[in-house]
C-alpha cells in the first residue's frame, strides 16, 4: 500500500468515524437511505459484478445473481421492511 493509499483511508475512516460520532447514523431516515443507496449500487453495477464474479469463480450470470448479487438485494429489503420495528427501544431486564 503507497503512502496515498494509506492518507486516503485515514481520511476516510475520520470521515466515517465523525458521521458516526454526529449521531446521525442512529436517525431511521440516514439507515434507509443508506440502504437505498445500497440497493441503487447494485443496480447500477450488477454486470460489473457479474463479470468479476465470472472472472474469478467463473459463476455464469444467473447463478451469481441468484447466490450473490439477489441474496443482498434480498437483504436490503428485509432490512428495508423490519428497519422501524428493528429500531423500537425495547426494555431490557436484568
Amino acid at each position: 500500500m503507497s503512502v496515498d493509499d494509506h492518507d486516503h483511508l485515514e481520511a476516510d475512516l475520520k470521515e466515517l468515524r465523525e458521521a458516526f460520532n454526529s449521531g446521525k447514523t442512529k436517525e431511521s431516515s440516514w439507515r434507509i437511505s443508506q440502504l437505498h443507496g445500497l440497493l441503487r449500487i447494485l443496480e447500477d453495477r450488477e454486470n460489473d459484478i457479474s463479470m468479476a464474479l465470472k472472472r474469478d469463480l467463473g459463476k455464469h450470470h444467473v447463478e451469481a445473481y441468484r447466490d450473490e448479487i439477489g441474496t443482498v438485494v434480498k437483504s436490503v429489503n428485509n432490512a428495508l421492511g423490519n428497519l422501524k420495528q428493528w429500531m423500537t427501544p425495547k426494555k431490557v431486564l436484568f
